[in-house]
């Protein structure tokens, strides 16, 4: 977890799924989530900054995908990938706190220290 913006972020791993205007979905993953926001790796990323696209991300341990839109705020080509950077405007309450459950005990999980014998 480090602090970028206002709310902490944490380290994800739940795919994701853009869908563009003529049907074709392109696959990427998410990489880290926060309360107002998330970071995407994708293979391809055409969209400009300050667009606004439609995804779905796979809800933590399910094959369940939830519905989401964004706007980009920024987007840089790493190691032959594209890292995007999105504010979340329309992800339901119930599934942001879901994401945010999960990421946190997997953070609690790496940071916690040893329990003594």
């Amino acid at each position: 977890m480090d602090r970028r913006e206002e709310f902490n972020r944490f380290n994800v791993d739940l795919r994701a799924v853009m869908l563009k205007q003529n049907d074709r979905s392109v696959y990427g993953e998410v990489i880290d989530f926060s309360r107002n926001g998330l970071k995407l790796v994708f293979d391809e990323f055409n969209q400009r900054k300050n667009s606004s696209i439609n995804i779905k991300i796979a809800k933590p341990n399910s094959t369940i995908f939830i519905s989401a839109n964004g706007r980009v705020a920024w987007k840089r080509n790493v190691g032959g990938k594209c890292e995007v950077g999105l504010k979340l405007c329309n992800l339901p309450r119930e599934a942001k706190a879901e994401i945010l459950d999960y990421a946190y005990k997997n953070w609690r999980k790496k940071n916690s220290p040893p329990k003594k014998s």
